[in-house]
């Protein structure tokens, strides 16, 4: 499977062998990778680079994964997350899923797992970002169209006062 993504993805684990393993993996399938070792090296990433997903371990030192997340979704809604762990817990992947993260992988995995966990989060991440732009255009139009029927309404209640006034 050879794919090629329209961003790059972040990858975040403290741990630098699996760092290295999930960034060679995703660009041995077409993927640009970004590497951080925390979250707080993620934030000044993000802030300068383009970034289209986000694949980051849920434990780490200093602030977990999960609740990098929670930040991310809020202030970058359009960066799609999906979330590795060793710890098989429902709790995490509860968590994860009200942080709306796109994916969640245990370890050890199969890398044709997580290539696939990555590109449904791309592809559900492009869906998205459309139905965001049709939505917009959508209101937009409708604004148009109560605007121009306000005026109608307008001329159309002028137009009676003055046939009032002539009768």
């Amino acid at each position: 499977m050879h794919v090629h993504s329209d961003g790059r993805i972040l990858v975040i684990d403290d741990e630098a062998p699996i760092r290295t393993l999930l960034s060679r993996l995703l660009g041995a399938h077409g993927f640009d990778c970004l590497v951080a070792e925390s979250a707080a090296e993620a934030r000044s990433l993000l802030a300068s680079e383009q970034i289209a997903l986000i694949l980051s371990d849920v434990s780490m030192p200093g602030e977990s994964g999960l609740d990098f997340a929670r930040e991310v979704s809020r202030d970058y809604p359009e960066i799609a997350i999906v979330m590795v762990t060793g710890l098989d817990d429902r709790h995490y992947a509860e968590a994860a899923l009200e942080h709306d993260v796109y994916g969640y992988v245990l370890k050890p995995f199969k890398p044709n797992e997580l290539v696939i966990n990555v590109v449904n989060a791309l592809r559900r991440r492009t869906l998205e970002i459309e139905n965001r732009g049709h939505r917009e255009q959508l209101e937009q139009t409708v604004l148009e169209r109560t605007s121009s029927l306000r005026e109608t309404i307008s001329r159309l209640e002028s137009s009676e006062g003055e046939l009032r006034r002539l009768r």
